[in-house]
């Protein structure tokens, strides 16, 4: 997991999970649409809310809470 700070990039370690839903197995062939947004930043931790979908049709979404803190700097 990568996230843009004050023009460097950071690694991040993924430290949770929320409202994680599921619709159907993506199939072969299928062109997935992956949206993501910033919901929340506090210090070195990100909430962000993402989905995943094909034909607009829902296959996952949720939250993820990302930790920047100690990730390495490229």
């Amino acid at each position: 997991l990568f996230a843009e700070k004050e023009g460097r990039k950071k690694s991040g370690m993924l430290v949770g999970l929320s409202r994680i839903r599921f619709g159907r197995n993506p199939r072969p062939g299928d062109r997935l649409v992956v949206e993501a947004s910033l919901v929340q930043k506090f210090g070195d931790l990100v909430r962000v809310a993402g989905r995943v979908s094909e034909s607009g049709e829902r296959l996952a979404e949720g939250e993820i809470l990302i930790s920047l803190a100690g990730g390495a700097e490229e």
